[in-house]
């Protein structure tokens, strides 16, 4: 089973191929996820923690979801976990690009702009996780998509 931790920082994941733009010690692979070079069809699983809210939510979040799709094997999961941007003090750092609420995860899987020709998932579950590792104000959505 091929699995990846994509943008995985110094979270490194014994059971899969941890991918980062830098060269953290435990990374598998250095690669910009701007410049995805990820084998198509590969991925049974992809982790993606902490890491989609760095895109804009136009066409550099769109090309980002889009090479995910292109990784997973035909029903392969994508698990995410993302700032809620209605709970999270983690949500406006000057680096996050996207404010994520429930509502936009299924808008970005229902809504035509996302499901253009093959580009398609389906969502298994969504969760809002409050003071996660017990942090307080540290809230994320917790996300799967299966691609379809």
């Amino acid at each position: 089973m091929c699995k990846y931790n994509i943008g995985c920082g110094k979270d490194i994941r014994g059971d899969m191929i941890n991918v980062d733009q830098r060269d953290w010690k435990g990374v598998d692979k250095i690669m910009n996820l701007r410049e995805w070079d990820l084998p198509e069809n590969s991925a049974d699983y992809i982790l993606a923690s902490q890491i989609l809210e760095h895109f804009f939510p136009g066409d550099d979040l769109r090309q980002v979801m889009h090479n995910i799709w292109k990784t997973l094997k035909v029903g392969g999961r994508l698990e995410a976990f993302v700032p809620n941007a209605n709970k999270s003090i983690y949500t406006f750092l000057p680096d996050h690009l996207s404010y994520w609420t429930t509502i936009f995860v299924w808008a970005l899987v229902d809504t035509t702009e996302y499901q253009s020709g093959n580009f398609q998932f389906a969502v298994e579950s969504i969760e809002e996780l409050d003071d996660r590792h017990g942090q307080k104000g540290n809230c994320d959505i917790h996300f799967i998509l299966r691609k379809l």
